[in-house]
């Protein structure tokens, strides 16, 4: 998705905006995050259930748009009409959250799949969204009760998403600026530059050792950046963005995946600060051309591994020349073992996951590879010996690969081509 869908003619203001913010969550970071309203039944009828929700690891956003259609030149009038506004958003989002408190609710993704929210899973901010054409230059407070509630100016929700083009990086945004003063309406973009630019000044937080291998690379990589997504290597990026989405729809394919680990997976790939996905994005794209090539009846592997994130994920990002016999056990076997090294070296808390996503070339020839994720969190309950045998199974398979791989992959490929 290359951004916002476009919103029809003819729909009613507000109903409008409310589709155009739930639009740009979508377009600019991912549509599984982002729900539809949902209805529910109460006593006195059914009731809508907020303008939307957003679902992104262990946070929650519950959206209210409000939209003035006629504003007037009068700055008090305006003023008043905003506060209104806000106060009665605010109120209805509290009440969203009661609702779904109060029993699981399923809601339908922009994706257009389907999800039962347990509402206790996750940190809640109320998002209070006002489209107004030329709101009064004054600060409206947020509320920082039991559910805060930060108000923005709709242009502000879409300088966001489109300035750093990751949901998880939004969300961690709005609910870092919810503690501080209000800003007037429509200069979000204004205080974003200062927080960014004063990060951009701290230094280079310190590395646990233990998280080093060896060899490594330190990279300050701040949740914001000063420099818009697209505009750092816009190729690497977008193929960044491409993969999220084939991660998506390829998870969907197993019921067992569909639901709740696909979330987290995604969440996962999407915190990855946006200064590093252009990074990652080019290190696959040179890797799959690499593996590619003729590797003379062998199996060849390029990795690179993602330590010391925020929520505590290793990432190991790779590609290998062929899906060869095993793969499969193999690639889930090197993601065990390298989850309860480093959870063994570093501590639990420097790795509550490992995520693996690695991409192989397609044999069929439909599509430019075939992309593997492969996910373990918590304790695996390794014991040093089952872990040696595991290493041991591994070294082993390497051994083999070499002179089994080609002449596997050549029969596949065959096959393949005489069914075209």
């Amino acid at each position: 998705m290359s951004g916002p869908e476009r919103i029809p003619g003819g729909l009613d203001p507000g109903v409008a905006a409310e589709l155009s913010v739930r639009h740009i969550g979508a377009g600019w970071g991912l549509p599984d995050f982002v729900f539809a309203p949902g209805e529910h039944q109460t006593s006195s009828g059914r009731r809508e259930v907020s303008d939307g929700i957003i679902l992104c690891g262990p946070y929650g956003v519950v959206l209210q748009t409000k939209c003035r259609t006629s504003p007037g030149d009068n700055v008090d009038r305006e003023r008043t009409w905003i506060e209104t506004a806000a106060r009665d958003a605010t109120r209805q989002a509290s009440g969203t959250l009661r609702t779904l408190r109060s029993s699981p609710k399923t809601m339908t993704s922009l994706r257009g799949v389907p999800y039962e929210i347990l509402a206790d899973r996750y940190q809640w901010l109320c998002v209070i969204i006002i489209d107004h054409d030329n709101p009064p230059d004054e600060p409206i407070a947020n509320s920082t009760s039991k559910d805060p509630a930060i108000v923005l100016l709709k242009s502000d929700w879409d300088f966001l998403f489109n300035h750093l083009r990751s949901t998880f990086a939004v969300v961690r945004y709005l609910r870092y600026v919810v503690q501080l003063e209000g800003v007037a309406l429509g200069s979000e973009w204004v205080r974003f530059g200062q927080i960014a630019y004063m990060s951009s000044l701290e230094p280079e937080s310190t590395v646990d050792p233990r998280l080093l291998m060896k060899g490594a690379v330190k990279y300050h990589a701040p949740i914001l950046s000063l420099t818009p997504a697209m505009e750092d290597d816009a190729s690497a990026q977008a193929f960044y963005r491409m993969l999220l989405d084939e991660v998506a729809v390829t998870m969907l394919s197993d019921p067992e995946l569909a639901g709740e680990p696909r979330l987290v997976v995604l969440a996962h790939l999407d915190a990855l600060p946006v200064s590093m996905r252009s990074t990652v994005a080019r290190f696959l794209l040179d890797s799959i051309t690499e593996v590619s090539k003729d590797v003379g009846g062998g199996v060849k592997w390029l990795t690179r591994t993602i330590r010391g994130t925020a929520d505590g994920t290793q990432l190991l990002f790779g590609a290998c020349s062929s899906q060869f016999d095993g793969f499969n056990v193999y690639l889930r076997n090197w993601v065990v073992v390298r989850h309860h090294d480093l959870r063994e070296d570093a501590g639990a808390e420097n790795c509550e996951t490992t995520l693996a996503l690695v991409l192989t070339p397609c044999i069929n020839g439909r599509r430019p590879w075939e992309i593997t994720i492969c996910s373990v969190a918590g304790d695996v309950e390794l014991d040093p010996v089952g872990a040696q045998a595991t290493r041991d199974r591994l070294a082993m398979t390497r051994s083999v690969v070499p002179r089994r791989a080609a002449a596997k992959a050549a029969r596949r490929h065959r096959r393949s081509r005489r069914r075209e």
